[in-house]
């Protein structure tokens, strides 16, 4: 039965396949197809989060900077806030 899903290779080493293979079997995945498309997703799916507890930290980071730049500075704090790179995060 042919799929209309996009197709492409992937060349990996003895060491890398077995370790594909081993997930498979011990998650029990019908094919190595399957164990490689779950490891792709839960692999994107960790790069995702570690993505957003850098931009929360980064967050966190800068609004202590400006609320310790806000208590020494005479002006309003929105005369100290650099909207690029606030508009940078998100």
């Amino acid at each position: 039965m042919p799929t209309e899903k996009p197709r492409y290779t992937v060349i990996v080493d003895d060491e890398l396949l077995k370790r594909i293979d081993d997930f498979r079997f011990e998650n029990r995945y019908s094919s190595r197809s399957a164990a490689t498309l779950e490891l792709i997703r839960v692999g994107l799916e960790e790069l995702e989060k570690e993505k957003k507890k850098k931009k929360i930290s980064l967050l966190i980071k800068n609004s202590l900077f400006l609320k310790r730049l806000w208590i020494q500075s005479s002006k309003p704090l929105y005369y100290l806030i650099n909207l690029d790179s606030i508009n940078y995060l998100f």
